[in-house]
């Protein structure tokens, strides 16, 4: 695989090294499955360890479950959003309407 570009680290253990060192940088990522296949947790996972590891800004959209329910689920993983959101790390904007 070509690695004369810099790669973004997604900071998932094992992503990284089978993606040849991450991310490649102004690329766009699609991911999508069924419903409960780990799409919100690998990005939960993947913001949480740019803003605790790489010091970089992250946005998340909660929009099936509300904020404090994901802050919830994340913290059985060890990932602290209320420490990020309040450093002003993370973004979490809840836009579940029922």
């Amino acid at each position: 695989m070509d690695s004369t570009y810099s790669k973004i680290k997604t900071g998932i253990h094992g992503l990284d090294s089978v993606m040849s060192g991450g991310l490649k940088p102004g690329r766009t990522v699609n991911v999508s499955s069924p419903p409960g296949n780990g799409k919100t947790t690998f990005g939960l996972q993947y913001l949480h360890s740019g803003a605790k590891d790489f010091d970089e800004p992250g946005i998340h959209v909660a929009m099936s479950q509300h904020i404090e329910e994901v802050k919830k689920d994340c913290k059985s993983y060890g990932w602290d959003f209320d420490d990020l959101t309040s450093q002003d790390k993370i973004l979490m904007i809840d836009a579940k309407t029922i």
